[in-house]
């Protein structure tokens, strides 16, 4: 049987990503510039001829080559991505009738040292504002205009619900239950991380912030705006209606991206004399100030889903995850304390452990009873 050329293979891959695995266009768009990389090393080697010897000098091709953008060497997450995108298509081509000769083990070649791996995850933590720096951002937006309100009210929602961006940017005004105090993202409508519906509740930090939207929510519907219609309608619109040309019902699009909803936000911190910080940073703020807070287990829970994480792992590391000023302090804390202060309650640090993870309680308790 005549063998497949690289073209042929390639949308194959592209295909099986799609539907598949159903990933993102911007994913398979990396992973497809990741394999053309290789392609071009090769000189347009067919890919059913891998070796490891071939891999190992890509490898080293990769760690001595400039980046597109700044000239510098490429950095350890470029290398370290570039290589697993490999690895992903030729683990998928061995699998398939055609790569049933393919060299598994050079397969296994695309990865990355231990210690790039360490360096590509050494990313200087990004600062994290205070809610009272949120809070002080908020209090200093403008309300005259019908924009200043939309962006005042996009703000406020970030300040009770901390929701992703692209999914802010995608809200119909429907989703907004007031009463309730909740938004239902509907993975159908909103851009969701893969396209997860499911419900957020207001965080109860900012009451200024639930009675923002809510009068938002109010003059909208008050414009005869439908709840099909978008919860932050774009600039275009509200300055038709500013200008005394309304437009219909149903004719309020929500962005296509979430460019717009950063600049906004970032507009809001530099405006009242504080770094520039984008959307996702009021995630890592929430879970700093409610962990701060010392909750219980099934509080841990809750705000976990109501950040759409599917594993607590996920709200523990990173976003729960202390920052150095405040592991210092903690440790320094320790030896503040008296060794006779009290004993733990371990009854009731078996039941939070089994509670928040029981697949992981029981085996860490099944480890220490073999010890």
């Amino acid at each position: 049987m005549k063998s497949k050329p690289n073209d042929e293979l390639r949308h194959d891959w592209r295909t099986s990503l799609q539907q598949r695995r159903g990933l993102k266009p911007s994913t398979i768009a990396a992973k497809l510039a990741a394999l053309r990389d290789y392609e071009n090393f090769t000189d347009q080697r067919s890919f059913l001829k891998l070796n490891g010897e071939q891999v190992a000098a890509f490898k080293e091709h990769l760690l001595a080559s400039p980046s597109r953008t700044t000239g510098e060497r490429l950095s350890c997450s470029t290398v370290v991505h570039t290589l697993d995108h490999c690895r992903d298509f030729f683990g998928w081509l061995a699998d398939r009738r055609e790569g049933r000769h393919l060299d598994r083990e050079g397969v296994s070649w695309f990865s990355a040292t231990r210690a790039d791996k360490e360096r590509a995850r050494a990313v200087p933590p990004k600062p994290v504002p205070s809610l009272e720096e949120a809070r002080a951002a908020f209090t200093s937006m403008q309300s005259d205009t019908l924009l200043n309100r939309r962006d005042r009210a996009l703000f406020a929602t970030l300040l009770l619900t901390a929701i992703r961006a692209d999914a802010l940017a995608s809200l119909p005004l429907g989703s907004v239950d007031s009463e309730n105090r909740s938004i239902w993202q509907d993975g159908r409508l909103v851009r969701t991380k893969n396209s997860r519906s499911f419900c957020v509740y207001f965080l109860p930090f900012v009451e200024e912030a639930y009675q923002t939207l809510k009068g938002w929510i109010a003059e909208l519907q008050g414009l005869g705006l439908l709840s099909s219609d978008a919860l932050f309608p774009r600039d275009v619109e509200l300055l038709r209606i500013e200008a005394g040309d309304r437009p219909t019902p149903s004719e309020y699009p929500m962005w296509q991206g979430s460019t717009q909803v950063r600049a906004i936000v970032r507009g809001a911190f530099t405006t009242a004399g504080l770094p520039a910080h984008s959307p996702h940073v009021f995630r890592h703020m929430f879970a700093k100030h409610v962990f701060a807070l010392r909750p219980a287990a099934e509080e841990i829970i809750a705000f976990s889903i109501n950040l759409g994480h599917k594993k607590l792992e996920t709200t523990l590391n990173p976003y729960a995850r202390p920052d150095d000023e405040t592991r210092a302090r903690l440790i320094a804390e320790l030896g503040g304390r008296s060794d006779v202060a009290g004993s733990i309650d371990m009854g009731a640090l078996v039941k939070q452990l089994f509670t928040l993870d029981p697949a992981k309680a029981a085996k860490l308790f099944a480890e220490l009873a073999r010890r």
